[in-house]
């Protein structure tokens, strides 16, 4: 189990992807609801990749025990990851697919020393852990690794010989953001975005996307296409109504007062169905709004 936690951390760590790589995308199953991506030599060489990794977030003892054992170091040999999940919201299991330089030996040897079993499937080793029982990884490529539940990995094992075809609502707008984006999003179906009484998304929302763009000014950009635009005026009205209760709660509490000067940024407009919004920051803001208010020095009597 240890080593499963070592191989998903390994590949989760860089990220909380020019246009995603087609060969990725070959192995997203085809009934995917959310699929997202990171472009990780990007992001680790981003102002906040280095800025995070200068304050120790990447040091994390299964990672480094699992870089020494493989030679596998994620911030030096991933490339570009991809996650899809037939959850709208990416909350069941899903598969992660990776591109990265793998010493695929090393790795199948110490995933055995770990007690992990070892079967062949259309020609893949596949290594299933005895103790965490469906998780698997596999390598049907030398740079391309896939995670996720057996059967799931064997799927996408499946899809080398004809990718599974995603629905055009999905796939265009994958096509869209991971042109974009260093980080980015896309998922279709109903989103459940918690909004309380003031707005019921369950049947609302027919395509959320979006992305992160990494720099000196961090960008966040993402747009809803509702079902009609009625809807996109409902969404529209929200938004503008949290908007307004940030800005009353930075009045009663100066801590957020950075948060409130980056949501003072964001722009929300409507485009027919579609709902618009961009919000951004510099990087240095960010740094400070991460290390938290200056601590004071204790007085003592």
């Amino acid at each position: 189990m240890k080593f499963q936690i070592a191989v998903m951390t390994a590949l989760y760590v860089v990220a909380p992807v020019m246009g995603a790589d087609p060969a990725l995308l070959q192995y997203v199953p085809a009934d995917s609801k959310s699929v997202a991506g990171v472009y990780a030599d990007r992001v680790i060489s981003s102002p906040m990749g280095v800025f995070l990794q200068s304050q120790g977030l990447t040091d994390n003892p299964e990672l480094q025990k699992f870089i020494s054992a493989t030679g596998f170091d994620p911030k030096r040999d991933l490339r570009e990851i991809i996650v899809a999940s037939s959850d709208p919201q990416g909350h069941k299991n899903g598969l992660v697919i990776a591109r990265g330089q793998f010493d695929i030996a090393q790795i199948g040897a110490l995933a055995s020393m770990k007690g992990s079993s070892k079967e062949s499937y259309e020609g893949v080793d596949v290594y299933t852990g005895t103790r965490s029982g469906t998780k698997a990884f596999a390598f049907p490529e030398p740079t391309i690794a896939l995670i996720g539940d057996s059967t799931i990995v064997k799927a996408a094992i499946d899809n080398r010989r004809q990718a599974g075809v995603l629905d055009q609502r999905l796939s265009g707008k994958i096509q869209a953001a991971s042109s974009r984006y260093d980080l980015w999003f896309a998922s279709t179906g109903p989103q459940k975005i918690a909004l309380g009484r003031a707005f019921n998304s369950q049947d609302a929302v027919d395509v959320v996307s979006g992305g992160l763009t990494l720099g000196s000014v961090v960008q966040l950009n993402a747009e809803a296409v509702m079902r009609t635009e009625k809807d996109a005026q409902g969404l529209l009205g929200v938004i503008k109504l949290f908007s307004g209760l940030a800005q009353l709660q930075q009045q009663k509490n100066p801590e957020i007062a950075r948060l409130a000067a980056i949501l003072n940024t964001a722009e929300t407009k409507v485009e027919g169905t579609t709902v618009l919004f961009s919000i951004s920051a510099p990087q240095s803001d960010l740094e400070l709004l991460f290390r938290g208010p200056p601590r004071t020095a204790a007085v003592h009597q």
